[in-house]
């Protein structure tokens, strides 16, 4: 995905939590919220303030910054916050501490965020489906709630001078093979496993963890 996609889908989930904390729509809120992007936009004016923490490389904050708001000059501050410690985040988000309008949530501790309640449940495929954000169906999850705006790429990386080219693994699964007991490593935070899912499916991915444990 390149920095225009990441960015475009970081101003619509930006522009759409703009209203997240807004009193009204806290109390009595449907299990799905549907808004129009004329309410969402005329929140955002009244506010002009955006607080954000997406996780992104500090390196492309200014720009992003920059070109946020040439595209919403009614935005007057833009609050960039990266957390050093995404659990650290989590727990001044439970505890109420923290408070932001888009923030990116870790991976590793996924369930939480929603156990403690904190999404606000805008119904993003519906919004979306009628024309009042511009977010491509495939980056809305499950849960209807949340938008991806950034991918990983996970990849398999061997020591040249112990393995020749020529014995290589050939795939995820290859993995399994005997030979490589005892001499390969896998992150202990299963991000990458996990993204494996959309290929393969819950149960073909855990009985594949099982295997390689």
């Amino acid at each position: 995905m390149n920095r225009k996609t990441v960015l475009l889908a970081l101003i619509n989930v930006s522009l759409a939590a703009w209203l997240f904390r807004s009193p009204a729509f806290s109390q009595n809120a449907p299990e799905l919220i549907y808004e129009t992007k004329e309410h969402i936009l005329e929140g955002a004016k009244k506010e002009g303030k955006l607080i954000v923490s997406p996780g992104f490389e500090e390196s492309t904050t200014p720009h992003l910054i920059e070109a946020f708001k040439k595209k919403y000059p009614f935005i007057r501050d833009v609050v960039w916050s990266k957390p050093a410690d995404f659990r650290k985040q989590l727990g001044e988000l439970i505890d109420g501490k923290t408070v932001v309008d888009a923030f990116r949530p870790a991976p590793n501790v996924w369930s939480q965020y929603f156990s403690n309640n904190l999404f606000r449940k805008y119904n993003y495929k519906k919004i979306a489906q009628n024309g009042q954000l511009n977010i491509p169906q495939e980056m809305i999850d499950d849960s209807g709630v949340v938008v991806w705006s950034g991918s990983i790429i996970g990849i398999m990386a061997y020591n040249a001078n112990r393995v020749s080219a020529d014995s290589l693994p050939s795939g995820w699964e290859s993995c399994l093979d005997v030979k490589w007991n005892g001499k390969f490593t896998v992150d202990s935070k299963p991000n990458v496993l996990a993204s494996l899912a959309a290929r393969w499916g819950q149960e073909k991915l855990l009985d594949y963890s099982r295997k390689l444990k």
